[in-house]
């Protein structure tokens, strides 16, 4: 049985790990979106200025460009109908929904059925996301207190914390879990649901 997971949460909250983890588990397919924003940075690909100045200091991403390239990225996948495991999208209302039914949750749906796909969200808090993120050998060279807790606030608080309660009223499968305990920890608690 093919399903689609989402692994959501804040800046430091380890869904780019727990992604990894789940991905290797069910054997499916990781699609991290800001790890494919900064591949095609390092190999010099020309993106919209716009796009990557948001990205450097960040702010959230045009959701418009960002569906686009979710799904021009993945089709392949859908197309193999192998499992999915995404993070860090949807981070919006437009990337999940698009503008009636060509947005991700849509595109998730339809590929794998509403019953397969799982939304897990990843809670730590503000002051645990700084600490993580400046310790981050991979972090982002902008990473100061002040970026993540605008990341933080900004984009996670006021875009992605919205988007998922959106999705979970539309009745998809949100799972909560602490994101404080360790990442072998954090996986058991997310294996309990797959």
């Amino acid at each position: 049985m093919s399903r689609a997971i989402i692994i959501t949460g804040p800046p430091g909250s380890g869904k780019g790990t727990q992604a990894k983890l789940v991905a290797e588990y069910i054997g499916g397919v990781w699609y991290d979106t800001g790890a494919k924003i900064r591949e095609r940075l390092a190999r010099g690909e020309v993106l919209d200025k716009g796009y990557v100045e948001g990205y450097a200091v960040g702010k959230l991403l045009d959701p418009n460009k960002t569906l686009k390239m979710v799904l021009g990225d993945i089709k392949e996948v859908f197309a193999s109908q192998k499992s999915v495991v995404l993070s860090s999208s949807p981070k919006s209302t437009i990337e999940a929904f698009g503008s009636g039914d060509d947005g991700l949750m849509h595109m998730l749906r339809d590929t794998y059925g509403m019953e397969n796909i799982l939304i897990f969200r990843i809670h730590i808090p503000l002051e645990e996301s700084i600490k993580r993120n400046m310790k981050r050998e991979d972090g982002r060279v902008d990473d100061t207190p002040e970026t993540i807790k605008s990341r933080y606030e900004d984009q996670y608080g006021k875009s992605v914390a919205p988007t998922i309660e959106a999705i979970k009223a539309q009745g998809y499968n949100v799972i909560d879990i602490d994101g404080i305990p360790s990442p072998e920890e954090v996986f058991e608690s997310i294996k309990q649901h797959l």
